[in-house]
């Protein structure tokens, strides 16, 4: 009994766990579903060599189209990345 117990404690506490939206509260970010690789100052012009390929979504915080992540993790308007082509 007492496994079933701890069978169901754990399925409801997975759901809600997979459930629970992530708060993007920084600038120039919102929720969504999307690639497991960021976009960043170093891969927004290649972005499509992400090593991590996802049978799933990832449900995470990203930045907004026109900006991407610089080395602190703050979402930037490319065109304030380094070497940028978009300048």
């Amino acid at each position: 009994m007492w496994k079933q117990l701890l069978f169901v404690a754990f399925a409801v506490n997975a759901f809600f766990f997979t459930c629970a939206q992530v708060k993007c509260d920084r600038p120039n970010e919102h929720y969504k579903c999307g690639s497991a690789c960021q976009t960043t100052c170093e891969n927004y012009l290649s972005l499509s060599l992400c090593p991590v390929v996802n049978v799933r979504c990832t449900n995470a915080c990203y930045c907004v189209d026109g900006f991407v992540r610089n080395d602190s993790g703050i979402c930037i308007p490319i065109s304030e990345c380094e070497g940028s082509s978009s300048r």
